[in-house]
């Protein structure tokens, strides 16, 4: 593993708090709100979506292929204390299910650091039941504002391998998202 997923993986929470109060804590919980049944989420990372699940759920598998990341998240794991989740470590691409196993798959700010988005939106679309959804939150390009993209782009060669290979300047919804075999909800392009 990398220094960046070390890094990353210690300071995840506390550098995203202030992202989560202005508005991803809000969209988790608009996100989750409609999750039901048996439910797989990718890039579970320290586990920030757990208390945003409703009872709507039967069981949530979380799974993250950073073990420093499983070492954070199976710690709020035990913590939590609802038996209804369980930790693989698993790569996007490589699941490890069979076909049609859940109800559900949520990926929330995972895309940005998977090299072959499509391969990894193909492994979801293979694990869903037929009629499963998948919940996406990503971060793209921002291009519409471009004081942001400058800053993006300056940022870009520290922040991918300070944060585990995410890249700012990606732009998954275009990218990825629209030649994917999941149709995830449209994008919308806001931030407070």
């Amino acid at each position: 593993m990398s220094v960046g997923s070390c890094f990353m993986s210690k300071f995840y929470d506390v550098s995203m708090r202030g992202m989560e109060a202005a508005s991803l804590a809000e969209w988790r919980r608009e996100l989750l709100a409609g999750v039901s049944g048996d439910v797989l989420e990718i890039g579970s990372g320290t586990g920030v979506n757990i208390e945003y699940y409703t009872d709507r759920i039967n069981s949530v598998i979380l799974t993250e292929p950073d073990r420093h990341m499983c070492d954070i998240l199976r710690e709020r794991l035990l913590e939590f204390g609802d038996a209804r989740f369980s930790l693989v470590q698993a790569a996007a691409d490589d699941l490890g299910y069979g076909d049609n196993s859940f109800d559900a798959a949520v990926v929330t700010l995972v895309l940005c650091s998977v090299v072959d988005q499509l391969r990894a939106l193909t492994e979801i679309k293979r694990v869903l039941k037929p009629g499963g959804r998948s919940y996406f939150i990503e971060h793209v390009l921002a291009e519409h504002e471009p004081r942001l993209i400058k800053w993006q782009k300056l940022l870009q060669p520290v922040w991918v391998c300070a944060c585990g290979s995410c890249h700012l300047t990606g732009d998954t919804s275009r990218q990825r998202l629209n030649d994917s075999p999941v149709q995830p909800l449209p994008p919308s392009r806001r931030y407070p």
